[in-house]
């Protein structure tokens, strides 16, 4: 960021979903939990700007499992300051998945959110930028991707943009 007062702020929000095939009434998800173990930020928490993350389960009834990564990372310096902020985002999904005989795992991983940038002072500069999603699993998935694209980044400029994130995709662990 050159000198100036400017504000960046890049907010996402990731959501696995885990749901079994519906004729597979007897099949159990248990054990589920949501973590943010690994995220990582540079630069403190203060009136200059903010990292930080959190999960949250918001279905866990034995069929569907359903967390939530919440992210929100941004500067707001003064004129002739500058502040450089980055992290890395990590979202843990752990489950045990039971079935009496042939199962299907139905799982969709989805992120939106926003990349901001705001001049609020004369002769100020700044970027953001949001990388790709690398999803992974211990079990051999039988079709599909876990991860998602790179959204893109907004460049080096002193003018208010705004891109919107909205992605997804799904993938099987299972027969089909």
């Amino acid at each position: 960021m050159k000198n100036g007062r400017f504000w960046i702020l890049a907010l996402g929000a990731s959501c696995l979903v885990a749901t079994w095939s519906p004729s597979q009434v007897a099949a159990q998800i248990t054990g589920a939990s949501s973590s943010n173990t690994g995220s990582t930020c540079s630069g403190a928490n203060n009136s200059d700007g903010f990292c930080g993350s959190s999960t949250q389960v918001l279905v866990n009834d034995g069929t569907t499992f359903q967390s939530r990564y919440a992210w929100n990372i941004n500067a707001d310096v003064g004129i002739f300051a500058t502040r450089n902020t980055s992290g890395n985002a990590q979202h843990n999904i752990s489950f045990n998945a039971t079935a009496p005989g042939s199962y299907r795992l139905d799982i969709s991983t989805s992120r939106v959110g926003d990349m901001n940038r705001v001049n609020d002072a004369l002769g100020c500069s700044g970027s953001a930028d949001v990388s790709a999603v690398t999803g992974s699993s211990n079990i051999a998935l039988a079709s599909g991707s876990l991860s998602l694209a790179d959204p893109g980044s907004l460049g080096s400029g002193g003018s208010t943009t705004s891109t919107p994130i909205s992605q997804s995709s799904s993938a099987v662990i299972g027969p089909r």
